[in-house]
């Protein structure tokens, strides 16, 4: 029809449709075409969002506003820029900010259509940024609508600003932002989803953790987990994993500073229905080496922390490491005044070297009873149906006389 009759008398019967059929989603079907027409089609589009403005924020039957419909394969970046650009000086006061963080009906945004691929993604940063510059003001509320509707975008939202404004100008906006987000679970969010971490994104979260240090022990509601989980759990973060190590450091240090009696240590050991531990998933994801020297950085500064108690209870596999991270383990008592020794036989930790290593530290105390059960470390190897008698035998020959 357009070749047939031209650009002007389509517009003209476009603009007749719409005079009759208000409700018409006319502006989404024409932004979602693809032809060989696209410069016509993206010329129709301009001339019917500047004869009525308002038509940027109509809604279809799928709950979406037109700009729902853009992706790059079919638009220019400029065209893009200038409809989302109209939107906002339409109304700035806006929230969703001319569209990008409107949901439709099955809660998604605008922003998350338009991001269909690694070409689009950049093309829609490149149109933010010049957003961004052309509107100053909507720093604060941009980082709010993406802390809480699309964290997954959040560390590219950052550096764009921080790019534009300057990291310190960023970092006050964050601070302006933060205070306002009601979500208990941010910080899960953001942890979970993320597509990338950065030096900057890890200030955030510093931010974050800061504000209520109680978040570092909540189980979210979605699957029950804490957020040091979703460190293990983000398929993200395959990239940068010296600076996911970091992340790991930084969890674990404000948690244990804010609750050190807590048993999970930071959430290390709080072990699911199948007995698997964030410690064990960790290892997993990062490597053995890397975590334990992770741990070790960050638990050298608690030394009574009873990290050899937990690791002999949930993560036995890792007791030499242990011992040989943080020596001065051996003589720690935890909260029930136990040694490791004590754990290890209860726990039925078979002879080795480890368990010899831990009885041989504390030989003095062979006489002393366990403060829980009141038995004597004889006793307590014994008690276990499936005690290990090399472990008695070496246990009655080394009591003190």
């Amino acid at each position: 029809i357009i070749d047939g009759i031209g650009e002007d008398e389509m517009l003209q019967y476009f603009e007749e449709i719409l005079s009759s059929f208000p409700e018409l989603p006319l502006l989404h079907k024409l932004i979602s075409l693809t032809s060989k027409n696209e410069d016509t089609i993206r010329n129709i589009i301009r001339r019917l969002v500047e004869a009525d403005k308002s038509r940027l924020f109509d809604i279809d039957t799928d709950g979406c506003l037109p700009i729902h419909y853009i992706n790059y394969s079919t638009f220019q970046l400029k065209f893009v820029h200038d409809l989302l650009h109209i939107s906002i000086t339409q109304n700035p006061s806006c929230k969703t900010f001319g569209g990008l963080f409107a949901k439709n009906k099955v809660g998604k945004t605008a922003l998350e259509y338009m991001i269909l691929s690694e070409d689009d993604e950049n093309n829609v940063w490149e149109c933010i940024r010049k957003l961004l510059k052309s509107f100053p003001d909507i720093l604060k509320g941009i980082l709010y609508q993406t802390l809480v509707l699309t964290p997954q975008y959040c560390s590219c939202m950052l550096t764009i600003i921080a790019e534009t404004y300057g990291e310190d100008k960023m970092l006050e906006r964050v601070d302006e932002a933060l205070p306002s987000i009601s979500d208990t679970f941010i910080l899960h969010k953001l942890i979970k989803s993320t597509r990338e971490c950065t030096n900057i994104f890890a200030k955030v979260i510093t931010r974050l953790i800061k504000m209520d240090k109680s978040r570092l022990y909540t189980y979210d509601e979605e699957n029950g987990f804490l957020p040091l989980d979703y460190l293990h759990k983000n398929e993200n973060n395959d990239k940068n994993v010296k600076l996911w190590l970091g992340m790991v450091k930084l969890l674990l240090h404000e948690a244990i500073t804010y609750d050190p009696q807590n048993d999970t240590i930071g959430g290390l050991f709080d072990a699911d229905e199948y007995g698997s531990t964030p410690l064990d998933c960790l290892v997993g994801k990062f490597g053995k080496d890397e975590v334990w020297q992770c741990i070790q950085e960050t638990i050298s500064s608690f030394p009574s922390l009873p990290i050899l108690h937990r690791v002999i209870k949930y993560t036995p596999e890792y007791i030499n490491e242990a011992i040989m991270r943080f020596p001065g383990a051996c003589f720690v008592r935890d909260c029930n005044n136990r040694l490791p020794s004590h754990v290890a036989l209860e726990n039925g930790v078979s002879w080795s070297l480890e368990l010899l290593c831990l009885i041989n530290t504390n030989m003095t105390r062979l006489k002393d009873n366990d403060p829980v059960t009141g038995l004597s470390p004889v006793l307590l190897a014994a008690s276990k149906p499936s005690c290990d008698l090399t472990t008695i035998y070496y246990l009655l020959k080394s009591l003190p006389m």
